[in-house]
């Protein structure tokens, strides 16, 4: 089994957000932000009132029929993959200007994958149903 962190974010209204990374990452929070850096590429994720983070280290599994219901995201070799969606829901990708970059649909497993090794030292957004946030690609 392979060794994965994640860092957890939870909100006062008991929503909790969780990146899965590859690497050992480091977090902290800044004025608008929790800033999540890890394999490279630094994720940013708006924060509001009440929010605290936690790193944990977990083993991921390969287990066939195992399926995960909390929207999980992981930047791994310069992919986005994400875990834990509907299936069919969008993930699109914008510029910071609002420009749409590129959209993808989970499968009927609620997984999808978009590729970002185009995107180098930038800012996006990606958005899905009910998640955004921000990417730094380096």
């Amino acid at each position: 089994m392979a060794e994965e962190y994640a860092v957890i974010l939870c909100y006062q209204s008991d929503k909790t957000v969780t990146f899965t990374v590859g690497e050992e990452p480091t977090a902290y929070i800044n004025d608008a932000d929790v800033v999540i850096r890890s394999n490279n590429v630094e994720v940013r994720y708006p924060i509001s009132n009440g929010v605290t983070f936690k790193i944990v280290k977990q083993e991921s599994s390969n287990v066939k029929g195992s399926r995960t219901y909390k929207t999980q995201f992981n930047i791994n070799n310069g992919i986005l993959c994400c875990r834990g969606l509907q299936a069919g829901e969008t993930i699109s990708l914008y510029s910071v200007n609002g420009t749409m970059l590129k959209i993808a649909q989970a499968n009927e497993n609620g997984e999808s994958s978009i590729e970002l090794n185009h995107l180098k030292n930038t800012m996006i957004i990606v958005k899905t149903k009910t998640k955004n946030f921000k990417i730094i690609t380096r």
